[in-house]
């Protein structure tokens, strides 16, 4: 019988989180922006932030509560890199775009570091470093090339063997491994929480349990209206910080942006420390970490899912989450008498090439999309704000390429 609270930690009481409870009202009257951020996700609160700094005038709209979505239900990893092991970005995307793409996501880091300096943010931030953790001999080979390949490209980094990793983990299920001393972890709905408090001081006026129903262009030059179910938004351009849920706004986006359901749990306090670093492990299918307070939070276990058609349900898959939690606790068997206190499940956007998509939409140059992050949105949301701010601002910013549509076939583009 399960007995934990069918609610992500992070929202929850116990996660100094507020159980979904609202803190900023509902849009009821029609308003005016330059700007209109839809997605109270981190991305959304970071873009909104950005925009601030160029002295745009800004409105944020979420259809549930601040964090409620993938950033309320993932482990609060901010990681260097994509989705892939270094060797298959390089393969898949060439040298010099993947190293471009991990420098990103370490700039993401500081910039991310340096706003929780600023800003005074409290969210349990630790520059604890990560794992890659291998799994099989195969996989063992491959970190061991992404080893060579980062330190080739100048990355710091260290290799483990598995000898190396026994020692360390108390466990002889791993081959090797790969140590990134730069990332690291935090409480991603207290960075939420935090931020928003700073962007309401700063005018910007945020607008909670307000879904989007309609975007329409008025029909005049940079125009746009936000349409919701008791208020609407006149604004010069508009930002979907929707990732998974892209879809159900701009419905063209559902072969970009899919939507995939992850599962995660957390543990009550173990009686020791486990795990310095966050880890990632085959392939970043499984993942996990320890908290400050010793409890431990575990997700993946999605290779395993059923094919289904993705309702946007948060209803847990309770045999993956019993497979999951069997697959760590077989592992680390110093866990298999520490209750779940929390499972939840939630809704990641993968993109087409795994790799985030931010630009303007086809049929409204002046509405955007930001998403696609395929499990790593915090590995990219603080400066992928700052270059969506900038590109919606100015028109151009440095390293928007790397994210823009055109990567995709003309038949995809003209499709949205």
């Amino acid at each position: 019988m399960h007995t934990f609270k069918q609610s992500p930690y992070w929202l929850s009481p116990s996660g100094n989180g507020d159980d979904y409870i609202k803190t900023y009202p509902s849009l009821e009257k029609n308003i005016t922006a330059d700007i209109c951020v839809i997605g109270g996700g981190i991305t959304g609160v970071m873009i909104a932030y950005a925009l601030v700094q160029h002295g745009v005038k800004v409105v944020l709209v979420e259809k549930e509560t601040l964090g409620s979505g993938a950033t309320g239900r993932n482990t609060g990893f901010i990681l260097s890199g994509t989705v892939e092991h270094y060797n298959r970005a390089v393969t898949f995307w060439g040298k010099d775009k993947a190293k471009r793409v991990w420098k990103y996501t370490q700039r993401n880091h500081e910039i991310l570091k340096e706003i929780i300096k600023d800003e005074k943010i409290y969210c349990d931030y630790e520059q604890n470093g990560s794992l890659v953790l291998a799994v099989t001999e195969q996989e063992g080979k491959e970190v061991r090339e992404t080893y060579a390949l980062l330190s080739d490209d100048g990355f710091s980094c260290e290799w483990l063997s598995s000898k190396d990793c026994a020692e360390l983990l108390n466990t002889d299920f791993f081959t090797g491994a790969v140590r990134m001393p730069q990332d690291g972890g935090f409480h991603p709905v207290d960075f939420v929480s935090n931020i928003s408090e700073t962007l309401k001081k700063q005018g910007v006026s945020i607008f909670e349990k307000t879904p989007v129903i309609d975007i329409q262009s008025t029909g005049m030059e940079n125009s746009l209206e936000i349409h919701t179910a008791n208020g609407k938004v006149d604004c010069a351009m508009a930002i979907l910080a929707t990732n998974g849920y892209t879809q159900n706004i701009v419905p063209e986006f559902k072969d970009l942006i899919v939507p995939v359901v992850g599962q995660a749990f957390v543990t009550g306090p173990v009686q020791k420390s486990m795990f310095r670093e966050v880890i990632y492990a085959n392939f970043g299918y499984e993942y996990w970490r320890q908290l400050p307070d010793n409890r431990i939070i575990v997700g993946g276990f999605r290779e395993h899912a059923k094919k289904q058609i993705i309702n946007f349900s948060d209803q847990i898959d309770l045999e993956l989450l019993d497979g999951l939690h069997d697959y760590f606790t077989n592992i680390f068997t110093e866990a298999r008498n520490v209750c779940m206190t929390h499972a939840w499940s939630g809704i990641m956007g993968f993109s087409k090439d795994g790799f985030p998509i931010l630009g303007a939409t086809s049929a409204y140059p002046n509405l955007f999309i930001c998403g696609g992050f395929t499990g790593h949105g915090l590995g990219f949301s603080g400066a992928i704000g700052f270059t969506a701010a900038e590109l919606m601002v100015n028109g151009f910013a440095p390293d928007a390429d790397l994210f823009h549509i055109n990567r995709f076939s003309q038949k995809v583009r003209n499709s949205i």
